[in-house]
């Protein structure tokens, strides 16, 4: 029963007579399920699938640790990112039943959820974690604990590519922040250029 949460076929009919279903699938997870009306549970079967997915995501999700001179299995790692359409975030982002306001969070941090992945490089002694976001077709974000020159330059040469935009303060996780580098490979030099000007801005990094 538990496994119906994680199926990802088409979307959930909320109809009156399908709560009933909804109650026994959050019954196998929340016992008290059984006492919430209709359409509360509909969307807590929507907030829970998606915590079993993005705990399934995580279970499943190896962390590789890489070296400096890892080159082409960085290039791998590159290339295995995943890509969704817009109209296929937004399928999915439906069937998962949420709020306005969820859906809205959901979308937001997709790619972060979905199109990424997390690994280690050894530098020295030291293991140095990372996470690489593929943003869209052209955009890869680098995330980093620290600013380690030695990451930077592994990617550089995995890209082919200096980064197109560095912070010491791209993004902040849990009251501490991330250094940041930003690939971005669109051919059209004039969208590239907007892409890293609104990105610079953002990042409030000077030119």
């Amino acid at each position: 029963m538990l496994m119906r949460l994680y199926e990802g076929k088409g979307s959930v009919i909320v109809e009156e007579n399908a709560y009933d279903d909804l109650r026994l699938y959050l019954q196998a997870v929340m016992p008290n399920a059984k006492n919430i009306s209709g359409k509360q549970c509909s969307k807590l079967y929507g907030l829970v699938r998606r915590s079993l997915l993005w705990e399934k995501q995580e279970e499943t999700e190896a962390t590789q640790v890489y070296r400096p001179e890892s080159t082409n299995e960085l290039q791998f790692l590159i290339q295995s990112l995943n890509l969704a359409t817009e109209e296929e975030i937004k399928a999915a982002v439906e069937e998962l039943q949420l709020s306005p306001e969820e859906k809205e969070l959901e979308y937001v941090h997709w790619a972060f959820r979905r199109q990424s992945a997390n690994g280690e490089i050894l530098i020295q002694d030291a293991l140095i974690a990372f996470k690489l976001v593929r943003m869209n077709q052209y955009q890869y974000l680098l995330l980093c604990r620290e600013n380690n020159a030695d990451v930077a330059d592994s990617f550089t040469r995995a890209f082919n590519h200096t980064p197109d935009i560095f912070s010491e303060h791209a993004l902040m996780i849990e009251d501490k922040s991330c250094a940041g580098w930003m690939w971005i490979l669109d051919p059209d030099k004039e969208r590239a250029n907007q892409m890293k000007e609104e990105i610079s801005a953002l990042w409030k990094v000077k030119k």
